[in-house]
């Protein structure tokens, strides 16, 4: 259990945490399914990158210019599952997403003052339109390995937090062509249990493995988490070159998996402006992702890190078979931008060696 104190406010990353694992437990009510699966269908969006990089990274591309990513063994302590295990339990949530959402979708309850939403009406909603959950099925991209920042928590620790804070793998879901969530799963599926009949189903889904969050219309052709797309937009608007393999990042300042960010290595000096103070930053290393957009959902953003990084963070707990209060420290893994400031390159300003 969380100490999450009174609901009213702005949600601490505890409370955000809560949120994300009870969303979870809603989004696997029924955890059979018999449907054959959908077939992948080809989803545009992912560009030819080979200009764009470096000769030492080039050797990390594929002939349609993509990026290649070697198997994570194993990071900081982690528990970390093969990307292929993660794709089979990816395939079979969007399963149970189909059977689920077109019978009748869970409804919405309020408990204290937080809203619950079933996941089918919480991706539509950020969607904006109704989904035809029949045609959905896992979009063609590869799991794409998002770190975390932080150095993994001893195995005392409830496995549903240790989850809700470690690294994962990110892949989408699609309708047709138009990419309408986000789908997150834990690299710790231990105790994940897989059966495979006419099609994958789950004979357990523990808590806190699969985080689901829908994805704007706004933003399809975009998507920020396909790394060619944010190499794409910085190339474009700074004239610089990827000089090092991007790496996938989990934020610590937003706990939704959509808000995971591309940690980018450019080959020269580049200048941003931060948005809320317009002052000018010379960087080499910039984060693109999804944020907030003034209009409402997301918009691909860029962000730098702050100069002074935290080392440790500590929070409340409450240890759930004696009710004892406890404060959880988290140590951050060296290197890792943990505190960001959201910036947006200068106009027409192209970079020079």
């Amino acid at each position: 259990m969380w100490d999450t104190g009174h609901c009213g406010g702005r949600m601490t990353g505890a409370r955000m945490i809560v949120r994300s694992i009870v969303a979870t437990c809603l989004a696997v009510g029924a955890i059979s399914c018999d449907r054959t699966t959908a077939p992948l269908l080809s989803v545009p969006g992912r560009p030819d990158v080979r200009g764009l990089v470096t000769a030492d990274v080039f050797s990390s591309l594929d002939s349609d210019g993509h990026f290649i990513f070697s198997e994570v063994p194993g990071a900081d302590g982690w528990r970390v599952a093969s990307a292929g295990a993660a794709s089979a339990t990816v395939a079979a949530y969007a399963g149970l997403l189909r059977d689920q959402c077109t019978g009748a979708v869970t409804p919405s309850v309020i408990v204290g003052s937080i809203l619950w939403m079933s996941p089918c009406a919480a991706v539509e909603q950020i969607h904006g339109t109704k989904i035809n959950w029949d045609r959905v099925t896992v979009a063609p991209w590869p799991p794409y390995y998002s770190a975390s920042p932080v150095v993994a928590v001893g195995d005392s620790i409830p496995a549903s937090l240790r989850r809700a804070v470690g690294p994962r793998y990110h892949m989408f879901l699609a309708e047709g062509s138009a990419l309408i969530a986000d789908v997150a799963v834990s690299t710790d599926l231990s105790g994940v249990v897989l059966t495979h009949g006419v099609r994958p189903y789950f004979a357990a889904l523990p808590s806190g493995v699969v985080r689901v969050e829908g994805l704007s219309k706004s933003i399809h052709g975009r998507v920020p988490l396909v790394p060619e797309v944010a190499v794409a937009d910085v190339a474009r608007r700074t004239g610089a070159k990827v000089a090092a393999l991007p790496t996938l990042v989990e934020p610590w300042d937003h706990l939704g998996s959509v808000f995971a960010r591309w940690l980018l290595q450019l080959d020269r000096d580049v200048v941003v402006i931060q948005d809320d103070t317009n002052a000018r930053i010379t960087t080499r290393e910039v984060l693109i992702g999804l944020g907030p957009s003034e209009g409402g959902g997301f918009s691909l953003s860029w962000f730098v890190a702050v100069e002074a990084q935290p080392t440790t963070e500590s929070w409340p707990f409450i240890w759930p078979e004696s009710g004892q209060r406890d404060s959880l420290a988290f140590r951050f893994v060296p290197g890792v931008p943990i505190k960001v400031q959201r910036v947006h390159p200068e106009a027409n300003a192209r970079a020079s060696k």
